[in-house]
């Protein structure tokens, strides 16, 4: 999260304004013109996960004994509060840097025809207006209030005494710990969680009306992508809100585990519609240049196929016509070294793929979901009961 901004016309919808920048200067949360980030994220464990340590020792239910599932024996809090937290705030610093770069390259690479450089500063411009805007900021904490008063009443039909929730059934009472955790800390992280996702959104919705614009796609551009990768690496900036949500579903299922007795065969199928899902939200929103980039390569192919038969047919006629004492000197002409080259540029096109995503950011995608997903059971659960479990599972 910084203040700097890319140089010209171009510049991250999502960068810091001058207001954010002097109220993150008044509480100390400024160096140089950036974001002290380790900062943010000891102020944000200080709000929630702190206290609760604190309010359960005082209570009595910070370890195993008085109530079935104790504080330091709950896997939710530690997760979301030291994990999921904290990615959600680097997320805006990786988020920021990355959508600048690749507003930046579309600008200067030559992606965009002349003339719409214009548009392409209109397009960030209405991307940062929504970005700030204050109906849909009070809409989503209207949204965080609404679940943390529903997530309070489905927690007292559960019936389970906790280090939030004491005593059983009409006798059930939220603890202080549990009212701090219910309506201070959860909704602050998932107050963050929200924000990412429309951030995501915001930047999804910039990429369609990038869209829109006169694309230069180049079929013959290096990275294979038609000059559209550095799209998928922009979108590898988003990874920390699914490894937030990976880390906060693994603690459930582990909570589940261990605490109510569920099988861990039974979560597989979350699991692997949760992988699907990321890779898909990540991703996916990229195949919307698929047609574009896919008819490029198709007139480069009908280009190459044309002047290839003709440069073929030329050189086989002058071939054809020459004694033998002069076909050395046929060989060793340009015509020859051209055909070379021209076919291996075919070559490129042929290898080009129309949606700007290589194996490797799948690959990436999927790792950061999995791994995060299963990170609270590897790390919060016996390892041979998890290895064995899985490995019952997958035999």
């Amino acid at each position: 999260m910084s203040a700097e901004q890319v140089e010209g016309p171009c510049w991250s919808p999502f960068a810091l304004r001058e207001r954010e920048l002097s109220a993150a200067a008044r509480f100390s949360l400024l160096s140089n013109g950036q974001v002290r980030i380790a900062r943010v994220i000891a102020l944000l464990i200080a709000i929630t996960w702190l206290p609760l340590a604190i309010l359960t020792i005082i209570e009595g239910t910070a370890l195993p004994g008085g109530v079935e599932i104790a504080f330091f024996a709950d896997h939710i809090p530690h997760g979301r509060f030291l994990i999921a937290g904290p990615l959600l705030l680097l997320l805006d610093a990786l988020v920021e840097r990355r959508t600048a770069l690749a507003v930046q390259h579309t600008h200067s690479s030559g992606l965009i025809r002349e003339g719409d450089e214009a548009e392409l500063g209109r397009l960030v411009a209405t991307a940062s207006r929504a970005w700030r805007s204050g109906k849909v900021r009070a809409v989503l904490i209207a949204v965080t209030l609404i679940v943390a008063w529903t997530t309070y009443v489905w927690g007292r039909e559960l019936g389970l005494s906790t280090w939030m929730l004491t005593g059983e059934g009409e006798a059930t009472r939220l603890t202080v710990a549990g009212a701090w955790n219910l309506f201070v800390a959860v909704p602050l992280v998932r107050l963050l969680s929200l924000r990412a996702a429309w951030k995501f959104a915001v930047w999804v919705w910039l990429l369609f009306g990038l869209r829109r614009l006169r694309l230069q796609i180049n079929p013959l551009h290096p990275d294979g992508r038609c000059g559209l990768r550095f799209l998928g690496t922009a979108q590898l900036a988003f990874l920390p809100i699914i490894a937030a949500w990976g880390v906060q579903l693994g603690c459930f299922i582990a909570v589940a585990v261990r605490h109510q007795g569920a099988a861990l065969a039974s979560f597989k199928l979350v699991g692997a519609a949760f992988v699907v899902l990321s890779v898909a939200m990540i991703l996916g929103p990229l195949a919307i240049f698929a047609r574009q980039a896919w008819l490029a390569i198709e007139r480069a192919q009908d280009a190459f196929s044309s002047w290839g038969s003709l440069a073929a047919e030329h050189m086989s006629s002058r071939l054809t016509r020459a004694s033998r004492e002069h076909l050395p000197g046929q060989l060793s002409t340009s015509e020859i070294s051209s055909m070379t080259d021209a076919a291996s540029l075919f070559d490129r096109v042929i290898a080009t793929r129309a949606i700007p995503v290589d194996m490797r950011q799948v690959i990436v995608v999927v790792a950061t979901a999995l791994g995060s997903a299963l990170f609270p059971l590897l790390a919060l659960l016996p390892l041979a009961d998890i290895l064995r479990r899985l490995a019952n599972i997958l035999l």
